[in-house]
Formats: C-alpha cells, sequence, structure tokens
C-alpha cells in the first residue's frame, strides 16, 4: 500500500478537515490521517512521504480512532477494563493496539476497576437494590477481580438492602392484599439475591411500616 519507487514523494499539501489532515504527495496520491497520527510524526509540507512515515501514520491513525471508540464508550457510563477490552475487540483484532489503548486509559485515570466497581455497587444499590451476594457476581462477570468486588461490598447490608427494595414496593401496592404483596415481593427479593429470610423479614417490616394501623393491613 505505502510501497514507492526509488525517490520517494514529498508533503505537497496538508488540508485540515475535522480532526483529520488530507496529505497530497507531489506523485498525486492522497491520504488522510488524525489530527494526533500527524501531530506525531510532525507531518508538514514538503516533508519526504517515505513508506516508514506513511505505515506509521497508518498505525498512529489506528490507534487514534480505537481511542476515540474507547472515549465514545466511555461517555455512556463507567466500564470495567475487561468489559472494555471486549467492546474494542469487536472494532479492532490488534490485541497490542488495544492494550496499548488500555494503558493509555489507566494512565489518564479514565479505567479504574476498583472505582468502576464502587459505582456499580452505588448505583445499583439506588436504583435496585440486590444482596452482597449478587453484586459480588456481577462484577465478577464484568471482569472485576475478587478483590475488587469484595471491597466494594463490604459495606452493603443485605437487610438494609432488601427493606430499601420493600418499601419501595410497599408504597406502591395501594390497596393491595398483603398476601399478594408477600408472594410478588418475596420472589422479586430472592431474584435480587436475597436470602428467603431477609426477604421474610423486609417483606413483614416494609408492609408494616407502611400500612399498619390502616385498613390495607393484614
Amino acid at each position: 500500500m505505502f510501497s514507492s519507487a526509488p525517490g520517494n514523494p514529498r508533503i505537497a499539501e496538508v488540508r485540515r478537515l475535522r480532526g483529520r489532515r488530507e496529505l497530497t504527495l507531489d506523485d498525486g496520491r492522497v491520504f488522510s490521517f488524525s489530527d494526533e497520527a500527524c501531530e506525531r510524526s510532525h507531518v508538514r509540507q514538503g516533508v519526504e512521504a517515505t513508506p516508514e512515515l506513511l505505515q506509521q501514520l497508518d498505525a498512529d491513525d489506528r490507534r487514534s480512532s480505537l481511542h476515540e471508540t474507547a472515549l465514545h464508550l466511555l461517555s455512556y457510563r463507567p466500564r470495567s477494563e475487561d468489559e472494555l477490552r471486549r467492546r474494542l475487540a469487536m472494532r479492532c483484532d490488534d490485541a497490542a493496539a488495544i492494550e496499548a489503548e488500555l494503558e493509555r486509559l489507566r494512565g489518564a485515570g479514565l479505567v479504574d476497576d476498583d472505582r468502576f466497581a464502587t459505582l456499580w455497587v452505588e448505583e445499583r444499590q439506588r436504583h435496585a437494590p440486590r444482596s452482597a451476594r449478587l453484586l459480588r457476581h456481577e462484577l465478577r462477570t464484568k471482569g472485576v477481580n475478587t478483590e475488587s468486588a469484595e471491597a466494594a461490598t463490604n459495606d452493603v447490608d443485605d437487610s438494609e438492602a432488601a427493606l430499601t427494595f420493600a418499601l419501595a414496593r410497599a408504597r406502591k401496592a395501594g390497596a393491595g392484599d398483603f398476601e399478594k404483596f408477600a408472594a410478588r415481593t418475596g420472589s422479586a427479593l430472592q431474584r435480587r439475591g436475597f436470602s428467603y429470610s431477609t426477604a421474610a423479614s423486609a417483606v413483614s417490616a416494609a408492609w408494616n411500616a407502611t400500612w399498619e394501623g390502616s385498613d390495607q393491613g393484614r
């Protein structure tokens, strides 16, 4: 692709095009590379366009594209290192380039499994409480190591989390009877990893705290 006859051409023109630069060589060939790739190789008009330079620009351009993909993925939500590696591998088959990108992101503080695990647990417990056991399982499926998963769930109180979930359900139960509430909420709690006894205690406590003394009680 980048082979050249003896006497390498030179860059005749450099045009900036929204984050990229179009290089026109004096032999008529035109190439487009990212700004980052061009900055790395100090591209400018008059520079000799050797095959080695063009190959380096191509490699840097692919790295730049990989970085943009990673930042795009991270813009939606934090991701574990393993999760990000797998997503990048769907776009790029260069394992070395992916590892280099992950190293770059780690250095910038954009990939940190300990922080990811903490944020994952906080978000789950805020919107859809789960047991510590299930949270650890979820983190492990995201590629977070056992130590980080354990540390992130150390402060999770299953009884408190189950009660939080059950209280939210009780407030929405309205005129429903206790038996229906207990069956549905108890099952939902167990699906979220809570033991039968923890689920049963949370169901009773939530119903009593919400409806005790009202005409909707048991």
